[in-house]
Formats: structure tokens, C-alpha cells, sequence
């Protein structure tokens, strides 16, 4: 096996999985010099813009994952505001400013190792996060 280029470990293999569409991109390639023109990734499927043009598709799928997560997870902002940074960072508009996996993984893992017990036995009130606000759980109708 060739030794991999970029932010890549030398043992990891990588490909982008995405709910039906796949990119394969050779060993030797940096994860920073991957483009693709096409438009297999779901960016309208998100609420985000097409990109015009290339794009690289491990920087989109760190968009991705930080729109998925953020739903789910910044529901906590309230207990946990280092959250909202993180997400903003994880979501920037700017490929350049936005958190790579890597990245989001260790900044992640800093917030967490950080957090008090209050904090991680804080109970969840709502379901999940939009920008216009937390959405409530609701009753059960059993």
C-alpha cells in the first residue's frame, strides 16, 4: 500500500458513504486535493446550498455530519454553551474555517473530558435543536 498523503494514518482507508451515492478515491490522494464535480452528495437534502462547481467531498461530509449532530446534540447549548461554538465552527459557511473530522473529533473530545457531572447528568428537556429554536418532546399517547 502506498503511504497516504494529507491528514490521512497510514493504516486507514477512506471512502464517502452517502445514503446511496459513493465516492471512491485512490490511496495516493491527500484528503485536501479530493474534488468532485458532480452532484452525488445531498447538500438540498440538508437545507444546504449546491455548491457551484468542484467541491471537496470530505470537506462536505464534515458539513454533514456537524448539521446531523448539531440536532441532536445541541440540544445540551443551555448546560453545555461550549456547544454552540463548537457547532458554529463544526458548520461554518467557509470550508477554510470549518473544523475538519479530525478536528471536530478532538475538539469534541477536549469539551467532553471538561464537562463537569452536573453537566453529563443534566436531564434533556427537548427533542432537538433547530436554529429557530429547541423543539419540545412530547407526551407519550401510550
Amino acid at each position: 500500500m502506498a503511504i497516504l498523503k494529507g491528514l490521512r494514518a497510514p493504516d486507514t482507508r477512506y471512502a464517502i458513504l452517502d445514503f446511496g451515492n459513493a465516492l471512491l478515491y485512490p490511496c495516493d490522494i491527500a484528503l485536501e486535493d479530493a474534488v468532485d464535480s458532480t452532484e452525488a452528495l445531498n447538500f438540498v437534502l440538508r437545507n444546504l446550498p449546491q455548491p457551484d462547481g468542484s467541491y471537496n467531498p470530505f470537506q462536505a461530509e464534515s458539513l454533514f455530519t456537524g448539521v446531523m449532530l448539531q440536532r441532536w446534540v445541541r440540544v445540551a447549548e443551555d448546560f453545555v454553551p461550549e456547544l454552540k461554538s463548537f457547532f458554529e465552527a463544526m458548520t461554518h459557511e467557509d470550508n477554510n474555517k470549518r473544523l475538519t473530522a479530525r478536528q471536530a473529533h478532538d475538539s469534541f473530545q477536549n469539551l467532553r473530558r471538561a464537562f463537569s457531572p452536573a453537566q453529563l447528568s443534566h436531564k434533556i428537556e427537548a427533542l432537538h435543536w433547530t436554529p429557530d429554536g429547541l423543539v419540545p418532546k412530547r407526551a407519550s399517547l401510550w
